[in-house]
This record gives C-alpha cells, structure tokens and sequence, in this order.
C-alpha cells in the first residue's frame, strides 16, 4: 500500500492504486452471494476506468505524458451516464447494486482527482476487510476483533 500524507501522488501512482482498488474488490469472496456479486461490479466500474484511461493515452494522447488538465479531460469523456446506463440495464442490476455501480465510479474519480478524505476511507475499508480475512484464517469471531487489544 502506498500512502503519502503530505505529497499528492503523481498520475501514475493514482493509476496505480486504481489498479490496487479493482484487484481489492475482485479477490473479494465471501459466503454470501449477493456480497460477492456487488464487490464484482464494484470491480467492474473501477476496471473500466482503467481501460477507457489506457485506451485514452494510446490513441488520443498517443503516449504523451499525462498531466492534470489531459487528466481532467479524460474524466470527463470516460465516465459517461449513458455507458452507466447501458450496463445497469444489461445487467438487470437492483437498486441497491445500481447504487454500488454508480458509486465505484466515483471512487475511481476521486481517486484520479486526489480526494484525500475518499482515499483515506478506501485505505480504513481495506485494512479492515484484511482484518476479517485474518480472523477467519484464525477462526475468530466478531467478537474476538472488537475485543483484541
């Protein structure tokens, strides 16, 4: 995990933890279903941030250094309501797993645009998810977790 407090992380490195974020919510599996199903198209939205973003500095950028304005432009081409739509109607997605859809977008926006408090809370949700799967490892309970000092 790459965390700097005091520094904006450059293009790339928030690439990469966009990177990080889709590789965090596919490896999720859980026992219950739906649980599983939502982390996917979290995985989903963030994965498809990325290759519209690889596709936009090959072909448009043609491998020209990024930089905050092009970055800028490209949010705003990427992420389009119509393409959203397309997929939730696809996919025949509920409300709440249009809500989770919609939201990840966002948290690749955020990521890209450095929202530190959005990052920060993406950072608690890992380390917390990794707790969980230390406990079960364990064999633990929620109990043990709140009660470990």
């Amino acid at each position: 995990m790459t965390t700097k407090k005091d520094k904006k992380l450059s293009i790339d490195e928030r690439i990469m933890l966009l990177e990080e974020a889709r590789f965090f919510y596919d490896d999720i599996t859980e026992s219950d279903e739906n649980t599983n199903r939502l982390a996917k198209f979290k995985s989903a939205a963030i994965w498809t941030v990325i290759e519209w973003l690889e596709y936009y500095q090959k072909d448009i950028l043609k491998w020209k250094k990024w930089n905050e304005k092009t970055l800028r432009e490209w949010i705003e081409i990427v992420i389009r309501p119509d393409y959203i739509d397309k997929m939730i109607k696809d996919k025949k997605m509920t409300k709440k797993e249009i809500d989770f859809y919609e939201g990840w977008f966002w948290l690749a926006i955020w990521i890209l645009e450095w929202d530190e408090q959005q990052i920060a809370w993406f950072r608690k949700l890992q380390s917390s998810y990794e707790d969980l799967e230390q406990a079960k490892l364990w064999n633990k309970t929620i109990a043990d977790l709140i009660n470990r000092e």
